[in-house]
């Protein structure tokens, strides 16, 4: 319970299996930590979603490049169109969770907002 006046406030956040424990007890103040975690996860949410269509793409450009110096053709287009089809197939395949971990990383920004603005 809230001692001395000061309110208290827990937050979870669920995401791939994890469990994120945001608790504030002074919530009027965000401390060093508090951001130092908050930009650590944001720093983590950008690699998990940038990373899966950085490799397929550097995958496929690494795979073309073999094949043209194998076969001598040195056509600087031709790379072009098998990374577009790559990326429309990750983001395909991998879109919706990607969706799913950008928004629950809102959705956790947006909670520590509130518990410093002190909503209500």
């Amino acid at each position: 319970g809230p001692e001395n006046g000061k309110k208290s406030f827990c937050f979870f956040f669920f995401r791939k299996r994890r469990l994120f424990l945001f608790h504030a007890s002074c919530p009027e103040r965000m401390n060093g930590a508090d951001l130092a975690l908050s930009l650590r996860e944001a720093i983590v949410v950008t690699l998990e979603l940038a990373a899966p269509p950085l490799i397929a793409t550097l995958a496929v450009g690494l795979l073309v490049s073999l094949i043209q110096a194998m076969t001598q053709v040195n056509e600087s287009t031709l790379v072009f169109v098998p990374k577009i089809l790559a990326l429309a197939g990750v983001l395909i395949l991998l879109g919706h969770g990607m969706f799913v971990t950008l928004s629950d990383f809102t959705t956790l920004l947006l909670g520590r907002l509130v518990a410093i603005g002190g909503a209500g």
